[in-house]
């Protein structure tokens, strides 16, 4: 059942909602639409696109999640570096962030339930916080391990107590 379907122009791969639900992104394998949703109208009006941008070849888009209302983060994998990156959002464009070193493949991306930061999950189990500061990304991906699950776990909900994640 849904309230309204979207004609997309290939097959969706994840969607992610914004904050306060108000933005979706909708991910396939070659691009990534913006949509507007405002369901505080009656009757709900459909979803408006905003814009829509595509990867090059080199990457294959895996994942998407949002950070705040504005701004989102897309995982992609690079099969013949077998390297996962991460790219942002930035001014309707995406931005190369930089790709993780060392560490394997990344198993997925969630954001904390207050929506204030990007977490990445490896397939060992590791939990990173991927730092999301706009203008440090021509420095390559920061981030940090903040727990060692002892495998990797399906679902990962992050919440942050303090400055204790």
């Amino acid at each position: 059942m849904a309230l309204h379907e979207l004609e997309l122009e290939s097959v969706a791969i994840d969607a992610a909602l914004s904050m306060s639900g108000t933005r979706l992104a909708v991910l396939s394998g070659t691009d990534v639409a913006i949509y507007a949703l405002d369901t505080r109208k009656r009757p709900v009006p459909p979803p408006t696109l905003l814009w829509r941008t595509t990867f090059s070849q080199d990457c294959c888009p895996r994942q998407v999640a949002f950070v705040q209302d504005d701004q989102f983060f897309v995982l992609t994998d690079d099969w013949d570096m077998d390297e996962s990156s991460i790219w942002a959002s930035e001014d309707k464009e995406l931005v190369y962030c930089g790709h993780f070193t060392g560490l394997g493949r990344v198993s997925s991306i969630v954001p904390d339930v207050d929506f204030q930061r990007l977490f990445a999950q490896f397939q060992d189990g590791s939990l990173h916080k991927v730092e999301t500061t706009p203008g440090l990304y021509h420095s390559g991906l920061q981030h940090n391990m903040v727990n060692k699950f002892p495998s990797l776990v399906p679902e990962v909900r992050v919440v942050n107590v303090g400055d204790k994640v």
